[in-house]
């Protein structure tokens, strides 16, 4: 559990970083900001995924400031790590009997000024 709180750490220092420029400080620090667009990191949980080996998911809500229609996967450019290493994006399934799974939303057009709530999915070492 410890790892896992390092991990998420990490990754929202990793994309804090990535986000802010010098003179914009966000005053939420839980809001990720680049350029139009911006990420509301809400927690993370720890579960398994489609192959029973762990995982970490990060729910965000993902918001469109800009002009045009975006997805967060090409608005925010991000990598997950942990202990320094690229971590591999994780199936998880919505449930037992679907094949929709948490992280469907990232590729997800969103339309000028909307939002979207989306899940990150990463399998853990």
């Amino acid at each position: 559990m410890k790892k896992a709180l390092a991990l998420l750490l990490v990754l929202v220092m990793t994309l804090g970083l990535a986000a802010c420029s010098k003179d914009e400080t966000p005053a939420n620090p839980n809001l990720i900001k680049i350029g139009d667009h911006q990420a509301l990191y809400k927690g993370a949980w720890i579960t398994t995924d489609y192959d029973g080996d762990d995982a970490i998911v990060i729910p965000l809500t993902y918001t469109n400031n800009s002009d045009e229609t975006a997805s967060f996967l090409w608005s925010m450019f991000y990598t997950a790590l942990q202990g320094g290493v690229e971590m591999a994006n994780s199936t998880i399934f919505v449930s037992a009997d679907s094949y929709e799974t948490l992280s469907d939303g990232t590729m997800t057009d969103v339309a000028a000024g909307g939002s979207l709530d989306l899940n990150l999915t990463y399998k853990l070492k």
